[in-house]
């Protein structure tokens, strides 16, 4: 017999719930239908028989006092009091059994509702705050009542004092009578008489419950039977329910569990062995020999995941070329050591590597060669840290290291080495027949000093450059009379300012200057240029990049005027139906990386158009590298522009095969054209560009004069001056203002 756990669940469910719902709720309508109506003649019963007792004790408690009113001694004490304290004490005790059985104190008091004596043993109340016309109770609390009525002369009927006494009306009820619809012991006066006076007594003042009738106890007793049937009537069921669960579903599940735990442990397991239920359920029988057939492949899987994540961390966090640690590892360390130091007071050395003269040996032996002498360098740096170090390729020819807990002069052993293993490296064999040089800076900074730990990079390139000056050592430490020694180009503040704008955007801007169409006459695209705000002065241009290449940040800053480029496309800075343009420089151009730093641009691509700006020498010197990012960038929809052409290379055969859209001439050789002689060689160049497809941009256009020419010369787009400078605002200019310049 197999069936489905669903199918085991719904019969017993089934069975059960039906067996409980229909002699519960048979049970429960039989017993509230009898309880309401006894219930109902029951408390009719007990107020009826509570009245009439309410009614007895009312008229007793009325004769009594009248009776004890009309005593002569009484009559004595209201006429001369001087004796009231003795005969309250003595004589009135013996003469206490006229109230003895309905009263616990009384007192006597004068016309004016005043006691006749203040006695400490007396409970009553010295003045009567209200004076009974007849007899008028007061509700003091539950448990205690007071009951007073007027006394008159028995000559002129005159009220000649009052006579109030102590009561407990329920103890009265109790003892007085007898009852049988409801329970002496919780009756009781209600609480909202207290404080309250009333002429007599009514029903409405008490409250009670009624004594239990012999066919509610039956009831109770017939619903207890009941109860007890439908308790056996469910745990028997449920026991058995319990057992076939265990038996069908909870031992297997456990062999499950318990052959899981195997699976985890051993890749070999035998199944064979494996008990079997006589009630099985088919889904269990499925999952235990799924998971049996299931697990080496799942194991293989693992095994060949694992593998393939660990080669793609290593390919992401490691230098294709060299094997060490790049830029991207670079940065995860430096984030990682901010943090963990920025509350510690750790030495911090951060050491700085770049090749000397290495532009010359990629230009005088190659690539190939330039490429193994990286690699060596990369490998002698190495091979001198201590455990636990490691060497980080940061682009190019710049490598860098941390090293914690350093001072400056284990920091300077450690370089030093460094510069030992390359000297006794034999470079002959990688095709390199001249020494290899090494410049390194040193920079520190004391766990606990954020700025300090933000200022390492900058500072210890501006060491490393240090050492590249003539007789300088090849390992110079930073300190302040390196940037008071530079000319301005690494002052700290400038440095400084430089880096916190790349950094945290701190007063960078973008300017933007229009790049006017000339075949619709309108403004086709705004390009971007990096500006910077500090103390209210803009740093020149020269400035900023002279401090940029100087500090090896292109790529940072191309990272931060992409970041503040989108910046100001999601706020709608750059006006409709336009694009925009930004420069990049060599070093990102050829990091594969470019793809992903872009990626956030992406979405603007649909709505404006957006040009990328390449210099000839970024993609001739990696053309293949930088010919395939460029490629995959225009499949997204980017525009690419080699700009400057004609200050480097400008090679027709490199032009022919780069993967660009635009080609935008140099302002020299566009100011050029003024020169008739020139201007025959370059209209040849631009018909010959033009011919296979690229669109032309003419840079430096200041007047008319030399508009005309460029017009005739065949350029489609045109920038400089006479359209408009760069501002922090794009200008928008009109049709009609741009027709004034063109000539008739």
């Amino acid at each position: 017999m197999s069936l489905t756990i669903r199918q085991y669940a719904l019969l017993f469910a089934l069975v059960t719930i039906g067996m409980i719902v229909i002699f519960a709720l048979q049970s429960w309508s039989e017993f509230t239908s009898t309880r309401e109506n006894i219930s109902h003649s029951q408390e009719q019963a007990a107020s009826r028989e509570l009245k009439q007792k309410v009614s007895q004790v009312n008229s007793e408690i009325a004769n009594k006092t009248r009776e004890f009113s009309q005593w002569e001694e009484v009559h004595q004490q209201l006429s001369n009091s001087n004796f009231f304290s003795y005969w309250y004490s003595l004589r009135l005790k013996q003469a206490s059994h006229k109230l003895q059985r309905i009263v616990t104190d009384l007192m006597l008091y004068d016309p004016s509702g005043k006691a006749l004596a203040e006695l400490s043993e007396n409970s009553l109340p010295v003045q009567l705050e209200r004076l009974p016309e007849q007899g008028l109770y007061y509700f003091e609390s539950p448990d205690q009542q007071i009951y007073s009525l007027p006394i008159h002369s028995s000559v002129d009927q005159q009220i000649s004092g009052y006579l109030a006494v102590r009561i407990n009306l329920t103890r009265l009820l109790i003892e007085n009578s007898s009852f049988y619809y409801l329970q002496p012991e919780k009756l009781l006066v209600t609480d909202k008489k207290t404080g309250t006076y009333s002429d007599s007594l009514s029903r409405d003042f008490f409250l009670f419950e009624t004594v239990p009738t012999p066919e509610i106890q039956y009831l109770e007793k017939q619903l207890y039977a009941s109860i007890q049937k439908l308790i056996l009537l469910v745990i028997i069921p449920m026991m058995v329910l319990y057992a076939m669960l265990v038996y069908i579903v909870t031992v297997p599940i456990n062999g499950i569990t318990q052959f899981i735990s195997r699976l985890r442990n051993s890749r070999e397991i035998d199944n064979s062995s494996e008990s079997k239920n006589f009630f099985q359920v088919r889904e269990l029988n499925e999952v235990y020999n799924s998971l049996f057939h299931y697990h080496s492949d799942l194991y293989d899987t693992h095994a060949v995941l694992d593998q393939k994540n660990k080669a793609l961390w290593e390919q992401a966090h490691h230098d294709a070329l060299t094997g060490v640690f790049n830029r991207r590892a670079f940065d995860d360390q430096w984030q990682n050591l901010n943090d963990l130091l920025s509350e510690q007071r750790v030495h911090v050395s951060f050491l700085l590597f770049d090749i000397n003269l290495f532009k010359s040996i990629n230009d005088t032996h190659g690539h190939q060669v330039g490429d193994e002498v990286i690699k060596a360098i990369a490998q002698c740096i190495s091979y001198a840290l201590r455990k636990g170090e490691h060497v980080f390729r940061l682009g190019g020819d710049e490598f860098a290291i941390f090293l914690i807990d350093t001072t400056a002069p284990a920091a300077v052993e450690i370089a030093q080495r460094c510069l030992d293993e390359i000297a006794a490296f034999n470079f002959a064999a990688v095709d390199m027949p001249e020494p290899v040089r090494v410049s390194i800076g040193i920079s520190q900074a004391q766990g606990g000093d954020k700025n300090a730990f933000e200022d390492l990079h900058w500072q210890a390139d501006a060491a490393m450059y240090a050492a590249k000056r003539p007789g300088a050592s090849d390992i110079v430490i930073y300190s302040d009379e390196i940037t008071q020694g530079s000319k301005g180009l690494l002052s700290s503040w400038l440095s400084n300012t430089v880096y916190q704008a790349i950094d945290k955007g701190t007063g960078l801007q973008l300017f933007y200057q229009p790049i006017v169409d000339f075949r619709d006459n309108r403004v086709s695209y705004y390009e971007a240029l990096v500006r910077i705000i500090a103390n209210g002065e803009m740093i020149s241009p020269g400035s900023i990049f002279n401090v940029v290449e100087a500090r090896r940040f292109e790529i940072e800053l191309d990272q931060a005027v992409i970041r503040q480029l989108e910046k100001d496309l999601e706020a709608g800075k750059i006006p409709e139906d336009t694009g925009v343009s930004l420069n990049l420089s060599a070093q990102t151009v050829t990091r594969a990386e470019i793809l992903d730093w872009l990626q956030p641009l992406q979405r603007f691509t649909d709505k404006q158009k957006i040009v990328l700006e390449v210099t000839e020498t970024a993609v001739i010197d990696e053309l293949g590298r930088a010919s395939a990012y460029l490629e995959k960038l225009r499949e997204t929809q980017f525009v690419i522009a080699l700009d400057d052409f004609g200050s480097g290379f400008s090679s027709i055969k490199h032009l022919a095969s780069m993967p660009v859209d635009i080609v935008k001439f140099d302002i020299t050789i566009v100011q050029g054209l003024l020169d008739e002689s020139q201007r025959v060689m370059v209209s040849g160049l631009a018909q010959m560009i033009s011919e296979v497809g690229h669109v032309l941009v003419a840079e430096g256009i200041e007047d008319t004069e030399l508009l005309e020419i460029v017009l005739q010369t065949g350029f489609h787009f045109g920038q400089g001056f006479l359209f408009g400078r760069a501002e922090a605002e794009p200008a928008l200019i009109p049709s009609e203002k741009l027709l004034e310049y063109f000539p008739s």
